[in-house]
């Protein structure tokens, strides 16, 4: 299950297949638009973000912890590389570049985000909070570390780059 294998599609499939995961990351903005906006409506700005922020916090720590079980029963130890390894998104849908940093060691970006893209088209309150979805989700895989987004989209960076650390 943990092997990802590049197939090779017709064109139009593909774009389909993204299309349709699309689709889905759209509803799912939806949903996170919906929710943010009425928890502010309900109990204002501060208790809404507090409240946010738990929800996402939760949501990301189970999907880490999913990934983790998967490395785990595999066999293999808790690496950035295993985790990697386990499917958690869809393949398609999100887009990838490089990024090369002062250390001259080139790391994977994120140059476009679909849920980036529909907070953005909605103007989602509270959009930024969805992404501690990253760091909870690394946490729950591996509690010894954390991660942090180095650039990000939403903050006005041309991609969101993810970096991995040992939690001091």
């Amino acid at each position: 299950m943990s092997e990802n294998k590049k197939i090779e599609l017709d064109p139009a499939i593909e774009a389909a297949w993204t299309q349709d995961v699309r689709l889905a990351v759209r509803r799912m903005a939806l949903l996170y638009h919906s929710m943010t906006t009425n928890l502010i409506a309900e109990f204002g700005e501060e208790k809404a973000e507090e409240l946010t922020r738990k929800i996402v916090w939760d949501y990301g720590t189970l999907c880490g912890q999913a990934v983790r079980d998967a490395v785990l029963a595999e066999g293999k130890p808790l690496t950035y590389e295993n985790f990697r390894s386990v499917p958690d998104l869809p393949s398609k849908g999100w887009e990838h570049g490089s990024y090369t940093d002062e250390n001259g060691e080139t790391l994977t970006t994120v140059s476009y985000c679909p849920v980036a893209d529909y907070f953005a088209q909605y103007k989602t309150p509270l959009a930024r909070l969805y992404c501690l979805v990253d760091p909870s989700k690394y946490e729950g895989y591996d509690p010894t570390h954390t991660m942090r987004h180095g650039k990000h989209v939403m903050d006005g960076d041309e991609f969101c780059l993810i970096l991995v650390e040992p939690k001091e």
